[in-house]
């Protein structure tokens, strides 16, 4: 019934939200999305309404309710929610009024029976724009409404449940794999050095996208949103505690835990319209009886094409998404019988 295009901007709108405590989550405002040619005004408050509410929903951020935005707004002059900001200098300003660290807004409109959803985060204190999420929907104004629980996913990156372990964390300093580590006080020992519990969690290696695999060199904050992806995914669809971890840490631990390793194995572009491209990514899901097993129990090997866009790491992001669905949905069938006879 409706056709979506997802597109992934810049860095993730909360990349150190798995670390967030309880009551120090980001602090978000959002703007009424404006209203454009075929649909009206109430219709993008009530719009706007449903994603405040499924922005909270996902655990991930703190929403400013709507009557307190527009009180705050209305004494230094701004009128509908800020609306008549159309520009990034304007809506920074408009966030530090509001005292938010970021600002979500967007607008709605109607092309013949295409519905056309576009939604943008901007940083208050960079004046970056963080993320931005396009929704070509075709069908009815409920349809639309379907879509805004995937636009708040995609707008915070995460997926439901937030209870996974994270045995690495984000600092300023980083491993010879390029990722964040711990910072150490005094006498500390690093973190690939630090023994990991075994306490029944699976462990998910952190996944690497050569330049040799994917045609390019990807920034370490765009490979760990693909692994927070795919790490969300392996918890929505075998319902255990996750536990994600490096190489090093792997080869430093005793544990016989059930480890799975995301191993890249192709990944094509090929051109689409208006000088975009997609890309197809192939990839093997290895599950492995311990970390120092080193013939896998089942190998399923996902294909999946994301959606098009401009430059290099966005199609690549579409297509892990696709490859999360897939894992998601059905991949636990594929691998039900081989674990279950294995114990786990």
């Amino acid at each position: 019934m409706r056709r979506i295009m997802t597109v992934v901007v810049l860095s993730s709108l909360l990349h150190a939200a798995p670390q967030s405590l309880p009551g120090k989550l980001e602090k978000v405002a959002v703007l009424n999305l404006k209203n454009t040619e075929g649909i009206s005004r109430a219709e993008a408050e009530l719009l706007s309404d449903r994603l405040r509410n499924e922005l909270f929903s996902t655990g991930s951020v703190q929403v400013m309710e709507r009557d307190q935005m527009q009180a705050v707004l209305a004494e230094q002059g701004f009128q509908q929610s800020g609306a008549t900001c159309s520009d990034e200098g304007c809506m920074v300003q408009l966030g530090k009024m509001l005292g938010v660290k970021l600002l979500i807004s967007g607008s709605i409109g109607k092309l013949g029976k295409l519905y056309m959803v576009n939604v943008k985060s901007i940083n208050v204190e960079t004046a970056q724009i963080m993320k931005a999420v396009f929704e070509d929907i075709r069908g009815d104004i409920e349809d639309v409404v379907a879509v805004i629980p995937a636009i708040a996913l995609k707008l915070t990156c995460r997926a439901p449940g937030m209870n996974r372990k994270i045995a690495f964390k984000s600092s300023e300093k980083r491993d010879t794999d390029d990722r964040p580590v711990e910072k150490k006080e005094s006498g500390d020992k690093p973190a690939a050095a630090v023994p990991l519990p075994c306490d029944g969690s699976v462990f998910v290696e952190r996944i690497r996208l050569p330049e040799s695999v994917i045609g390019f060199s990807i920034t370490p904050s765009d490979e760990r949103d693909i692994d927070d992806m795919l790490v969300d995914a392996f918890e929505e669809s075998l319902d255990k505690e996750i536990m994600s971890v490096t190489p090093g840490q792997l080869a430093n631990t005793s544990c016989k835990a059930l480890t799975v390793r995301v191993i890249p194995k192709r990944y094509a572009v090929a051109k689409a319209i208006r000088g975009q491209f997609t890309g197809t990514m192939k990839v093997e899901v290895a599950f492995f009886a311990s970390p120092a097993e080193k013939q896998p129990l089942i190998i399923v090997v996902i294909t999946k094409t994301g959606d098009r866009h401009w430059g290099d790491p966005t199609p690549l992001k579409n297509a892990f998404d696709e490859i999360a669905e897939a894992i998601e949905e059905d991949l636990y069938s594929k691998v039900r019988k081989t674990l279950s006879k294995a114990g786990f």
